[in-house]
């Protein structure tokens, strides 16, 4: 779950020093922290004695497939939209009031992960990590697009601090025996529109995402399977069902599917340039800290917590190349559809009942990275 191409040198130094920081302040504070099974195919030998057996000859399956794209141990990138359209809808007692629509000028961040395996042998595998990710926004400055309405500029405020997330997760493969398998994951994100000078003071509310599956390796072409997730990819606490499958058919096609997360189509050029494409869905709920500009809910009574509900579909076309051993650069571009960018009052209010509403544009977009990979 990154320096930008598409933006000025002013820009570029102060992005890539947060993700650094970041970087930095995981790993010594939280270290080991919680990421997603790494695809490495090397196998430590293990004592089988501690478990009551010598039979070494005991087979289990491994957690890929062949041709399968690499796992990013450490990734640095960014991610760019293109300028969109803002409206802003107040649901009060009185009836919906809009709000002049806004030019967003800039939307883009830093997005950086860390995956390191903490236990890897062929009876179990324990991955940890950590991800973050901004998006910085700046809207159009023409007397035109800013409506004098405190609303309006109350949100504009808060969204103009810049939207983050910080989060540790942790991901285990278990084979069952030859054929079988279990994955179980969990992951905190504390996700707001903090500042880098007040994170460690008034570090938002964490959303927590778990998933189990089973599954079936039926070769090494082959795998998968079946379970449920609590997730806030929709933007908010949802209960849904999961299918994974990853499939080669040949030396060149597969896919690569975690429903209803994500799903592409692979075409491998050859062994260190590979194509994928289809979609991925993203999203998370985000505290909004207070304003100078008062919130009020639609009875007109102050708001003690404001929570932006955000979700957006990216369909995209992702190229992944390897420059030098085990570094990948790896770009993309698509189209990202709004699915929701809405605002409650508190994260345990009723879903969907929103005190405002925004209306998005929907623009294309484009992302770089450069990775190393698991060997």
């Amino acid at each position: 779950m990154p320096g930008h191409i598409f933006a000025t040198g002013s820009l570029v130094l102060p992005m890539i020093t947060n993700t650094l920081r970041i970087f930095v302040l995981l790993t010594l504070i939280n270290f080991p922290v919680f990421s997603q099974v790494t695809d490495s195919t090397k196998v430590e030998e293990e004592d089988y004695s501690q478990y009551g057996s010598t039979d070494e000859s005991v087979k289990y399956c491994t957690q890929k497939v062949r041709f399968l794209s690499p796992t990013k141990l450490i990734s640095l990138g960014y991610e760019w939209q293109a300028p969109f359209d803002m409206k802003f809808t107040y649901k009060g007692d009185a009836g919906d009031q809009s709000f002049q629509e806004q030019n967003v000028r800039f939307f883009g961040g830093a997005r950086g992960q860390f995956n390191a395996p903490v236990i890897s042998n062929n009876r179990f595998i324990l991955n940890v990590g950590a991800n973050y990710y901004e998006s910085s926004l700046s809207f159009e400055k023409s007397e035109a697009k800013i409506n004098p309405h405190p609303y309006n500029e109350a949100l504009g405020s808060a969204l103009t601090k810049g939207l983050r997330t910080v989060g540790l997760n942790v991901t285990a493969f278990k084979p069952l025996d030859e054929k079988h398998f279990l994955i179980l994951s969990a992951l905190g994100d504390f996700s707001g529109n903090f500042g880098w000078n007040t994170l460690e003071k008034q570090l938002p509310k964490p959303t927590y995402t778990f998933a189990a599956l089973y599954g079936w390796k039926k070769s090494e072409n082959m795998m998968w399977a079946i379970g449920a997730t609590q997730t806030w990819r929709g933007g908010e606490k949802l209960y849904i069902p999961l299918f994974l499958m990853n499939k080669t058919f040949n030396d060149k096609w597969g896919l690569e599917i975690l429903l209803p997360a994500r799903a592409h189509l692979r075409y491998n050029f050859s062994p260190q340039s590979i194509l994928l494409g289809g979609f991925e869905i993203e999203g998370n709920s985000y505290q909004i800290s207070k304003n100078e500009l008062a919130f009020v809910n639609t009875k007109g009574s102050a708001i003690d917590q404001l929570e932006l509900r955000r979700s957006e579909l990216k369909f995209r076309l992702m190229y992944e190349q390897k420059i030098t051993g085990f570094i990948w650069l790896s770009v993309q571009a698509g189209w990202r559809m709004n699915y929701k960018f809405n605002f409650s009052e508190g994260r345990t209010s009723d879903r969907g009942i929103f005190v405002y509403e925004s209306k998005l544009g929907n623009p294309l977009y484009a992302g770089i990275s450069l990775n190393l990979v698991s060997p």
